[in-house]
């Protein structure tokens, strides 16, 4: 319940952040830390961090939602695999982005066939189970490839 209202938080940062930005670039005197440029990828980094806490928040409610069945302990494993994946990537490419690390952007854009292939074997795991959670965990692995594609785009920026 606490990730579902802190994304209510997290859109209103969002806005602050975008008001903040837009006065930025609307008023330069000249002597901004950043290049307009810079702060147009700023709002857009702030937009996919927004979407990346909106898929928490949807995350939260599908395990809020689902029928308390425990999942699988392979799929388990697996997501909990990808969860970790994803984060690292998120963080990596946050840390892209503040020290404009274009090596460390690549990598985690070089990360993208070893998410497919463990969402492809979650997908098959999932396929070879009878669990009425079937449905809901679904989702959470469609949230968290959203997350990883947020990620990428991050990245992308610093390139």
């Amino acid at each position: 319940q606490d990730v579902i209202n802190r994304d209510d938080e997290v859109d209103r940062l969002y806005f602050l952040v975008v008001r903040q930005l837009r006065r930025a670039i609307a008023s330069p005197t000249g002597d901004l830390l950043l290049s307009p440029l810079n702060l147009l990828d700023y709002r857009l980094v702030a937009k996919e961090v927004e979407a990346i806490a909106d898929c928490c928040a949807n995350i939260a409610v599908q395990v809020v939602a689902s029928p308390k069945v425990p999942p699988p302990p392979a799929f388990r494993r697996l997501l909990k695999e990808l969860s970790q994946q994803v984060l690292k990537a998120h963080r990596e490419a946050i840390r892209a982005v503040l020290e404009e690390d274009e090596a460390r952007a690549r990598r985690v854009i070089r990360e993208k066939p070893n998410i497919t292939r463990l969402v492809r074997r979650i997908t098959e795991e999932l396929a070879s189970q009878d669990t009425s959670a079937l449905p809901v965990l679904d989702r959470v692995v469609h949230y968290l490839e959203r997350i990883f594609e947020s990620s990428i785009d991050i990245a992308d920026l610093v390139i």
